[in-house]
């Protein structure tokens, strides 16, 4: 019975993350942060023995990570009067939770279903939602932003193609696959459709003698020659999510405000290399520096993490942070790359490289697939004895 209610306390848990606007349009914002503090409460004690487990290199560079971030917070609340620290802490800690809880949690695929039902929820909303703005054909899903959507679909699509592995099932991979890309087309991000052809094309590279022998099978070229005859014989153009984008590919002003967001953050950076300008300040402060560029701007956001954790927290959490994701991305590379985990080390590429055009950092699904490569970092390197012992002390 109590497993029952940690499983739906962690879907909804997942679905208040994954559809924070959504959630907060439908039940209210207090009901939304009860939905947070659930999670929190009842799985206390899986989160404690999570902690107390053994930890590879990949997790301690992350609690480092964690510790002088907090660190570098607490100190720039006393220097510069922000009264920010009370706010960041229960965002501090339920991301730590979250990156300690999956990166141990022993049924993976169950988490991974809970995102994929999550996810599937989400697209097929933003199909039937309204456009972002009243001058635009963009949609998103259940969180506000299209672009912060797209990451999520990003990802998802590279969880449903492990699952896929997992449960041989065609008819959950085409019409999941399906319907996840068509909602990224209506998301619109030109930034995830250049994320997703780069990681794409870096899994056919990595997994070309599999893509070959699937080719010259039968059901291949049958497959390829449908597709084929599809593509000649259908005016993609035609439906609406496609021509939207390719509308929005000639021209947009978003990448111009992109470079002024990094440029501001260049100079907060050089101007408070050490300690930052404070957490989660760099609108504010961009201000400052935006009026050297384009004085119509209030503010902008960062659209990159990098930018936004040197800009506001300094040298140290950055070097610390650089740290954590080289050893998450070369621990184990070889047995993930020859694993079914290549698919999860997929997701979690794509999530740093949204980032490099998102102020994704301090948001919850963020950590999701860094968690999960993370635990696969772990898996990877144990025996089979190892495995066994690890399995019966892990949290479920």
């Amino acid at each position: 019975m109590m497993n029952i209610v940690k499983d739906i306390s962690m879907f909804l848990f997942i679905f208040s993350i994954y559809n924070d606007n959504l959630t907060v349009d439908f039940v209210g914002g207090t009901v939304f942060k009860i939905m947070q503090l659930q999670f929190l409460i009842i799985h206390a004690k899986d989160i404690y023995i999570a902690f107390s487990m053994h930890k590879n290199r990949v997790v301690k560079s992350f609690l480092i990570f964690f510790a002088i971030l907090f660190t570098i917070i607490s100190l720039t609340e006393v220097i510069y009067f922000n009264n920010i620290l009370l706010k960041s802490i229960p965002l501090f800690l339920t991301i730590v939770a979250i990156y300690i809880y999956f990166s141990y949690y022993d049924n993976l695929e169950k988490v991974l279903y809970m995102i994929w039902a999550v996810m599937i929820i989400s697209a097929i909303y933003s199909l039937f939602a309204p456009t972002v703005n009243p001058w635009t054909f963009r949609r998103s899903g259940g969180t506000v932003d299209p672009n912060e959507y797209s990451m999520q679909l990003l990802t998802v699509i590279f969880f449903t193609i492990y699952l896929y592995i997992k449960n041989k099932n065609i008819i959950f991979l085409l019409g999941s696959l399906g319907l996840f890309f068509y909602s990224l087309l209506f998301a619109g991000s030109k930034s995830s459709i250049l994320v997703l052809g780069i990681v794409s094309l870096y899994a056919i590279i990595v997994k070309f003698d599999f893509v070959v022998k699937k080719i010259l099978s039968l059901k291949g070229l049958i497959g390829i020659i449908i597709v084929i005859a599809i593509l000649f014989s259908y005016n993609f153009s035609s439906i609406k999510a496609v021509s939207g984008m390719e509308e929005r590919a000639h021209s947009t002003g978003t990448m111009h405000q992109r470079f002024m967001a990094w440029k501001a953050g260049s100079e907060m950076i050089r101007d408070n290399f050490l300690l930052g300008t404070g957490f989660d300040s760099f609108a504010k402060s961009s201000v400052n520096y935006l009026d050297k560029y384009l004085s119509q701007y209030d503010g902008l956001a960062a659209h990159n993490i990098f930018v936004k954790l040197f800009a506001e927290t300094g040298v140290f959490p950055f070097i610390a942070f650089i740290v954590a994701l080289i050893y998450l991305f070369t621990t184990n590379f070889t047995q993930i790359l020859r694993s079914d985990y290549f698919w999860l080390s997929l997701a979690a590429y794509a999530t740093i490289l949204m980032g490099m055009t998102l102020s994704l950092i301090y948001n919850k699904f963020f950590w999701f697939p860094l968690a999960f490569l993370t635990y696969a970092t772990m898996i990877t390197s144990m025996t089979q004895d190892q495995k066994d012992k690890e399995i019966d002390g892990k949290i479920s």
